[in-house]
């Protein structure tokens, strides 16, 4: 699997990545083949925005979370 991150309009944070990573991890379990997760984090008008795109064999899904905390978000999308 592999798994990318991008940061926009936001300084990037490790810990943030991690998390992202981690919740990537637990997805692999469901898909077969090779699958590619990309997620984007920014911040705007003091909301956290986590997208979340999974593309495969087969397979393209998206997801997005807004919440006032940039780990929720994730855990949302």
């Amino acid at each position: 699997m592999e798994i990318t991150v991008h940061f926009k309009q936001m300084e990037t944070s490790d810990a943030v990545r991690y998390h992202a990573e981690e919740k990537s991890r637990k997805l692999a379990k469901y898909f077969r083949g090779k699958t590619s997760i990309g997620w984007d984090f920014m911040v705007e008008r003091g909301m956290h925005i986590a997208h979340c795109r999974l593309t495969g064999n087969n397979i393209d899904y998206s997801a997005e979370g807004h919440t006032p905390d940039m780990r929720a978000s994730i855990d949302e999308a």
